[in-house]
């Protein structure tokens, strides 16, 4: 119940005093494999190179910053260890 009330509550807030929601948001899946409990193989440098050509594209086409990407885990009930080796600021 508590998960539903602070979704609900972040919705009727405006972008940016809000996190992002599924609606607005764009989702990049890096994929790795699970090491541990909590922990993931590093990201390998195509897919940093990837990633950061990436959001450098999506921030100019629709004119972002860097405060506007967020690692899922920073947003969502996800696991800390995901992505946590990837990097575009």
């Amino acid at each position: 119940m508590k998960k539903i009330y602070i979704d609900t509550l972040e919705r009727g807030k405006s972008y940016p005093d809000r996190f992002p929601v599924n609606t607005d948001s764009v989702g990049i899946e890096l994929v790795g494999k699970n090491t541990g409990e909590k922990s993931y193989e590093p990201v390998t440098a195509l897919q940093q190179s990837s990633l950061q050509w990436l959001i450098s594209e999506l921030n100019t086409l629709f004119g972002l910053k860097v405060e506007d990407v967020f690692r899922h885990p920073e947003v969502s009930y996800k696991n800390e260890g995901e992505a946590a080796s990837a990097t575009w600021k």
